[in-house]
C-alpha cells in the first residue's frame, strides 16, 4: 500500500512540475530578445531530452523512480530558465547528468542510452552558456 501511495505522490508532483515547466516556457515563447529566443531555442532541446528520458529502458526495482527522479531535474531546469536564473538550470542538468552516469555505472542504463542523454545534455548546457551575456 504504502509503494502505491508513494508512486501516486510521485504521479502528481512529476505533473504538478510538468505543468508548471509547460507554463513558465508559454511565457518565453512570447518573448522579443534575442537572448529570450536563444533561451527557447535551449528549453526545445531540454524538452526534447525530457521526451527521450520518457521512453529511455531504466532497469532495477527503482527504475520509475528513478526516471521521476531525473524528468524532475528536467523540469526544474526549464522553470530556473523561466526565471532568468540560467547558472541554477545548468546545475540541474549537471545534477542530471550526474544522474544519468551513476545508472550507467550500476548497469541500470545501457552505455548507448547513456552516451546519447549525456549528449543531449551537453548540447543543452552549451546552449545555455552560450546564450548567456
Amino acid at each position: 500500500m504504502k509503494m502505491k501511495t508513494r508512486q501516486t505522490l510521485l504521479a502528481r508532483a512529476t505533473a504538478v512540475l510538468s505543468l508548471a515547466a509547460a507554463l513558465s516556457g508559454l511565457s518565453l515563447l512570447s518573448a522579443a530578445s534575442p537572448a529570450e529566443a536563444a533561451g527557447t531555442d535551449c528549453i526545445t532541446l531540454i524538452r526534447a531530452l525530457r521526451a527521450d528520458t520518457v521512453t529511455v529502458a531504466i532497469s532495477g526495482r527503482k527504475a520509475e523512480m528513478d526516471r521521476a527522479g531525473l524528468l524532475w531535474k528536467l523540469d526544474n531546469a526549464v522553470v530556473k530558465l523561466g526565471q532568468d536564473k540560467p547558472a541554477d538550470a545548468i546545475l540541474k542538468l549537471t545534477d542530471y547528468a550526474a544522474k544519468v552516469q551513476q545508472l550507467g555505472w550500476a548497469g541500470r542504463m545501457s552505455g548507448e542510452d547513456v552516451a546519447r542523454l549525456l549528449g543531449q545534455v551537453q548540447a543543452a548546457i552549451g546552449c545555455i552558456e552560450g546564450a548567456t551575456p
